[in-house]
């Protein structure tokens, strides 16, 4: 089960220059190397994007974090990681894993709560590249 700070792909620690790669134990360049391999916007939010454009339609209620805003800006989105409004699809990307495994977790914990049992209403439909989408389930399942 999705709950909070259980998500699959949690965020991983990326560097952002080839300084935070140094690595004294001798392991630089295989960390190097693999930092270089992550690109966090054509291996997880674009293929998540195709994925929407091809499940949801453009009033398809869809929670996620505003980047989504410039792949889709005619789709129906929310960017809520309270998850407050029910939507068909809900988006993970690594804010909304901070939000529910950092953030709630240890300054707002009803709102873990609640998230965690919001989130029970879906289902995993897609992962990669550290994003998952989320399905609602259907009332009986």
């Amino acid at each position: 089960m999705y709950g909070v700070g259980h998500l699959p792909g949690a965020p991983q620690v990326r560097p952002n220059s080839a300084l935070h790669a140094y690595d004294p134990a001798g392991d630089a360049s295989l960390f190097l190397s693999h930092a270089l391999r992550l690109d966090d916007y054509h291996d997880g939010y674009l293929p998540a994007v195709s994925y929407l454009k091809e499940h949801a339609s453009r009033e398809t209620p869809i929670n996620g974090s505003p980047g989504l805003l410039f792949a889709l800006p005619d789709y129906r989105l929310i960017s809520d990681s309270r998850l407050h409004d029910s939507a068909e699809y809900v988006v993970v990307d690594r804010w909304y894993r901070f939000d529910w495994g950092f953030v709630y977790r240890n300054y707002e914990p009803q709102t873990a709560v609640e998230v965690q049992r919001k989130l029970e209403m879906y289902e995993p439909v897609w992962e990669r590249g550290g994003w998952t989408i989320l399905h609602r389930r259907r009332a009986g399942i």
